[in-house]
């Protein structure tokens, strides 16, 4: 599997959970229309979102998963190649020359990068260079 297509899964996954997000008493009002809900019957998530309260335990579960996915999908050398490489383009690596972004988009501390990271770290830069060329 691509880089991509399971973060584009994981992004479905979200869109399509029963959930909304809301700034003001506007789109607050707006989104328990649209879940057919009373303030009394949603909370709030993270970065403000708002899910019923029966939702929560899915909602955690689906996270949990997506983190494991992702953290197993991250052990292949060719995936994490392949996520390095679209990272260190979406943060302009060809301008900063600053890798650190990039891994953290991936749940890479700088701390964590090791001899099998920066292999794979030195060949999506090879491979970002390559297609300058």
């Amino acid at each position: 599997m691509k880089y991509l297509e399971l973060k584009d899964r994981h992004i479905k996954d979200i869109d399509d959970f029963p959930m909304f997000f809301a700034f003001n008493k506007e789109q607050l009002a707006e989104g328990l229309e649209k879940l057919g809900a009373t303030k009394d019957e949603v909370c709030s998530i993270p970065h403000g979102g708002i899910v019923r309260k029966t939702d929560v335990k899915a909602f955690c579960d689906m996270i949990l998963r997506h983190s494991k996915e992702m953290e197993e999908a991250l052990k292949d050398d060719l995936f994490l190649i392949d996520a390095l490489a679209y990272e260190l383009a979406n943060h302009e690596y060809c301008i900063t020359y600053d890798a650190e972004p990039a891994l953290m988009a991936i749940g890479i501390a700088k701390d964590d990068v090791d001899e099998r990271v920066l292999r794979c770290l030195n060949v999506a830069i090879r491979q970002g260079e390559a297609y300058e060329a």
